[in-house]
């Protein structure tokens, strides 16, 4: 015969503890594992602010090990929306964009990334129309490239310009893709 012995009491001295180690110690006791975790990920974000870049030729660059056998399903359809939505400037395989979530630490979080970047590219090639080709290109590698920059005049080297008006006539005028105020043509 099982015995129900009542509510869990906790008991923590809080004497010179700030509230932050009082939940700190609380969540230790009670959940473990979660600690675990949070542990975890503050080492991750620790070692993300120190860590220095690097600039490498592409071809010296080797994929990292797969850190997750398998994706959930909710993070492969998430996959799945960011692939469609970059198909005509990113024609990469559904097993190559899984392949390389698999690799990642937290893929949740560059899928969170990924999908910034889709709906980015997404609203601005359905503002401007028609693009090129090329201009769909140089706006995907503008806005995916944003992340990877450390300066601003890093970006400007990538800044596209589209086709922005039509007169009359037929003729066009081409015009940068984003505002003079933020850069120079």
């Amino acid at each position: 015969m099982s015995q129900c012995l009542g509510p869990l009491v906790l008991a923590v001295r809080s004497d010179q503890s700030t509230p932050i180690q009082i939940a700190i110690k609380i969540i230790k006791a009670v959940r473990p594992e979660l600690f675990t975790r949070i542990l975890r990920r503050i080492a991750h974000y620790k070692f993300i602010d120190t860590a220095t870049v690097e600039k490498k030729p592409l071809s010296a660059l080797k994929p990292s090990p797969i850190q997750h056998e398998v994706l959930p399903p909710e993070l492969t359809s998430r996959i799945r929306l960011i692939r469609a939505s970059l198909l005509d400037v990113d024609a990469h395989s559904m097993s190559h964009w899984i392949d390389g979530f698999k690799r990642d630490s937290h893929p949740s979080t560059e899928i969170a990334f990924w999908e910034r970047v889709a709906s980015v590219y997404l609203e601005y090639s359905r503002m401007i129309q028609p693009m090129s080709n090329e201009q769909k290109q140089q706006i995907y590698t503008f806005i995916s490239s944003i992340w990877l920059s450390s300066t601003g005049a890093e970006l400007m080297t990538l800044r596209p310009s589209v086709e922005t008006r039509r007169d009359c006539s037929g003729a066009t005028s081409t015009k940068s893709a984003f505002p003079s105020s933020r850069a120079t043509n």
